[in-house]
């Protein structure tokens, strides 16, 4: 319906809205599974140590785990299939041209 918001899609929507610097999780997870997931694109700058040794790389997912931190991320059959993707969050500070991250914490909307 227009003029509403969407609280929750499909993994199409989820790529998108990850694609434009949102940060992502699915309302099915386990509550010690992923806080979030977004989406690191190619020429990131500011991004952890143990991806790119400091260096520019991407694309690829990230996810903050429950207390162990950023890691990267591989999406699941059933994350594909899911229909409960929901944004955690404003966008990732992103600088045109570089792609930095500046902070791949959530940030609140």
């Amino acid at each position: 319906m227009e003029g509403q918001t969407q609280d929750y899609g499909g993994i199409g929507w989820a790529v998108k809205q990850m694609l434009d610097g949102h940060q992502m999780k699915r309302k099915g997870w386990n509550p010690m599974g992923p806080e979030w997931v977004a989406y690191v694109p190619a020429g990131s700058t500011n991004i952890p140590q143990k991806f790119a040794g400091g260096a520019a790389t991407g694309p690829f997912l990230v996810a903050k785990l429950q207390g162990k931190g950023v890691v990267s991320w591989t999406v699941t059959h059933s994350d594909l299939m899911a229909r409960d993707w929901q944004l955690v969050g404003s966008p990732l500070t992103q600088t045109k041209g570089s792609h930095e991250v500046s902070s791949l914490q959530p940030t609140e909307t």
